[in-house]
C-alpha cells in the first residue's frame, strides 16, 4: 500500500439552486496497486482509498470535509481513476529524480 496526496478543484453544481462552485480540495489516499494471481491468492485490481479530504477556503486556511461532501466523492466514478493516474505520475517523477540523483552522484 502506497500513500499519495492530491491538490485539485472539484466543480459542484447544487441541483434546485442552479448554483455552481468550485471547491479546492486537497486529497490524502492510498492505492493498492494490482496483483497477479499466485497459486495462494487470487489476483486483485487496483484499489484506492480516500483517508482525508482537506477544503481548503480562499484565505488558504483548512478545514475537514463535511459529511456531504464525502458523499459526493465516493459517488464519483472517475475520481478513482484520477487518483491512480496522479499516483503514477507522482511514482515516475520521484523514479526520474532518483535516476537523476545517481547520474549525478557517478559524475562526481
Amino acid at each position: 500500500m502506497s500513500q499519495y496526496r492530491f491538490k485539485t478543484s472539484l466543480h459542484l453544481t447544487f441541483s434546485g439552486l442552479d448554483k455552481e462552485s468550485i471547491v479546492p480540495v486537497e486529497f490524502d489516499y492510498t492505492v493498492n496497486w494490482a496483483r497477479d494471481a499466485t497459486f495462494e491468492e487470487p489476483a486483485e485490481g487496483t484499489t484506492v482509498g480516500i483517508r482525508k479530504i482537506t477544503v481548503i477556503d480562499s484565505k488558504g486556511e483548512r478545514y475537514p470535509a463535511p459529511d456531504w461532501l464525502w458523499a459526493v466523492v465516493e459517488n464519483d466514478g472517475e475520481l478513482g481513476d484520477e487518483l491512480v493516474a496522479e499516483a503514477r505520475n507522482d511514482n515516475e517523477r520521484a523514479a526520474d529524480e532518483h535516476a537523476d540523483a545517481m547520474r549525478s552522484e557517478v559524475r562526481l
